[in-house]
């Protein structure tokens, strides 16, 4: 879905769409960098480290939420991104806004399968079900990254320094695997 995300012409929207997508796309990529931080970032954050003999461009930033300084690989398609948009973040003007966006961006690219799924309300669990694309918001990007990170076979430790959760327990609520995932 991130590849269909990063694919679809947006050439004739406005151009928040677009800044809109390929922000969703850098945090779901690296680190599911909140974004209230990717908002503050700029190309003086991203650092060259020579990793395993290579040298990886990260993003190296102080996270406000956590209190602490992380550092994380930069995917390459984030670098493709960071580059059509001549070495800057694209800039996301409001959350809010953000979110309405990707909800039609979601609707675009086609992500409209129904999702099923349980919320509380009023200490009552509520059978819920959606368009995936109507659940699709600026978090999505956070979850995702955990995901991805997770099914390529990460350990919990280091995708929690990545993204900057700092309990086990809160971390695992992202992790969103089917059974067959699991088994597999």
């Amino acid at each position: 879905e991130l590849a269909i995300m990063k694919n679809i012409d947006l050439s004739g929207y406005d151009k928040e769409y677009t800044n809109v997508r390929d922000a969703f796309l850098i945090s779901a990529l690296c680190g599911g960098v909140r974004v209230s931080t990717l908002k503050q970032l700029h190309k003086d954050n991203i650092k060259v480290l020579r990793i395993d003999g290579e040298d990886k461009k990260c993003f190296d930033f102080y996270a406000p939420k956590t209190g602490k300084f992380r550092t994380v690989p930069i995917h390459p398609v984030a670098l493709e991104i960071i580059d059509k948009h001549n070495g800057k973040i694209p800039i996301i003007k409001s959350e809010v806004t953000s979110n309405e966006l990707l909800k039609k961006i979601g609707k675009i690219c086609g992500f409209d399968s129904v999702v099923n799924y349980t919320e509380k309300r009023n200490s009552e669990i509520v059978k819920c079900s959606k368009k995936k694309y109507e659940l699709i918001t600026n978090h999505t990007a956070r979850r995702s990254f955990c995901t991805i990170a997770y099914e390529c076979g990460n350990d919990l430790l280091t995708i929690m320094a990545m993204s900057g959760h700092k309990s086990e327990k809160t971390f695992l609520d992202y992790i969103k695997v089917s059974e067959k995932q699991h088994a597999k």
